[in-house]
This record gives C-alpha cells, structure tokens and sequence, in this order.
C-alpha cells in the first residue's frame, strides 16, 4: 500500500514534456511550464555531456530552444500587453537569461567540434530573451 502511494505520488511529480506543456489551456502556465523546462533542461547538460551520447545532448539542446520559444509564443497568445502585466514576461526574461548563462557556461565545457549546436540554442534562447525585453521595455 505504502509503496503504491509512493510511486502514484513519484508519476505525479513526473517533470512535464514538451508536448504536455503545449496542451497546457492557460497561456501564462504554459510559459513558465516551458521556461521552467527549458531552465531544468539546461542545469543538466553538463552532467548528460558526460554521461550520455551526443545525439542525447543535442536533443536536449533542441528541447531547450524549443522550449524557450514555446514561453515566447505562449505569452504572446495570451493577448496581454507586456508594459501593463510583466509579471509573467519578466519571468520568462529572467529565466531565459538564467538559460542563456548555463548555456555560456556549457559551450565552454564541450570540445571545439561539438559547439556549433551549443551555439545554435544560444542563438535561439538569446533571440527569445531579446523578444521579451522588447516587449516589456518597448516603445507604446
């Protein structure tokens, strides 16, 4: 009995997937569910370089960016106008930019032939983080 509750209670934390988090109805909650995806993703690419394949890592690296933009476009779904309601913006920002440091951080930890995924997420989660200063500190 005990170790049934224990496993019901384990699948019920089950960190979300991509696809999980698209069919999230409420647009603020599929951002940080993405964003939140994405930072989580990201904090375990050093250990996952060292331990798994790459094609591993660079699915990962593909999540990361995919889930970055799905924030992106969840927030701007919402309708909501970034200068009126940040709250949900500016998290998406912050974290993005937390995502962005482990990515740096990561590219540095990979060998020379193995960056140009690396730097393609980068490129990505930048472009993301960049939208969503441009929405909140935009011009009227």
């Amino acid at each position: 009995m005990g170790a049934s509750l224990l496993l019901l209670a384990f699948l019920a934390a089950a960190p979300p997937d991509l696809d999980s988090i698209r069919r999230e109805p409420k647009f603020e909650k599929r951002a940080d569910l993405a964003i939140d995806f994405g930072e989580r993703l990201a904090g375990q690419l050093a250990k996952m370089y060292e331990t798994a394949e790459w094609s591993e890592v660079q699915k990962r690296l593909e999540e990361i960016a995919q889930a970055a933009e799905l924030s992106l476009a969840a927030l701007r779904d919402s309708g909501k106008n970034a200068r009126k309601s940040p709250k949900h913006f500016k998290r998406s920002e912050l974290k993005s930019r937390a995502i962005l440091r482990r990515l740096e951080s990561f590219h540095t930890q990979v060998s020379f032939d193995d960056r140009s995924p690396v730097e393609a997420a980068m490129a990505r989660v930048r472009k993301v983080q960049e939208a969503l200063l441009h929405e909140i500190m935009g011009v009227k």
